[in-house]
């Protein structure tokens, strides 16, 4: 009984959590989300203050342009170093990424294949040197919220059992 008592509350807190909220749920409980724009100088109204955040432009074609070669590193390695078998020459380094196509390239049989691992490992640098650029230098937006909100837990009577409902309002 009393398992079935938790799994009720504890589906009744991901429901409540998991459910998007609507538009008149919105007017209704006078919550609106934080409003964000670039920085570009100038005095901001006293309502609103400055705050420094990663540049995700950077982040994420830093992602991308690591992220593709690497995963096609990887396949070519598992085609050519799978389990139980032996790997050609250097292709067990495909599975480290940014690093890994330069070892390859020096331990390559032919110029073609070193000259395609130090492109991946080119491409891959680039990406890791644009995410950790946009960590490192940060943007600053201006941020104001029309209402403040705060956070409200409250106890909910089930069948069978109880669980609590997480709503965020304003004051």
């Amino acid at each position: 009984m009393k398992a079935l008592a938790l799994g009720t509350a504890a589906v009744a807190i991901v429901a409540s959590l998991a459910l998007p909220a609507r538009a008149d749920d919105e007017a209704r409980d006078g919550y609106s989300p934080p409003h964000v724009v670039s920085y570009r100088g100038g005095t901001i109204p006293s309502y609103a203050h400055l705050e420094g955040r990663a540049n995700w432009g950077f982040i994420d074609g830093g992602l991308w342009v690591t992220g593709v070669p690497y995963g096609l590193s990887v396949l070519y390695a598992m085609s050519t170093c799978g389990a139980q078998m032996d790997c050609r020459s250097g292709s067990q380094w495909l599975y480290v990424p940014v690093v890994g196509p330069f070892v390859t390239a020096t331990q390559a049989p032919t110029t073609g294949g070193q000259a395609l691992s130090v492109f991946d490992g080119a491409l891959q640098s680039l990406g890791a040197v644009l995410m950790i650029a946009g960590v490192s230098m940060p943007h600053t937006v201006v941020v104001w919220q029309d209402e403040s909100a705060q956070l409200r837990i409250t106890p909910n009577a089930l069948s069978g059992g109880a669980g609590l409902s997480v709503a965020l309002t304003n004051l």
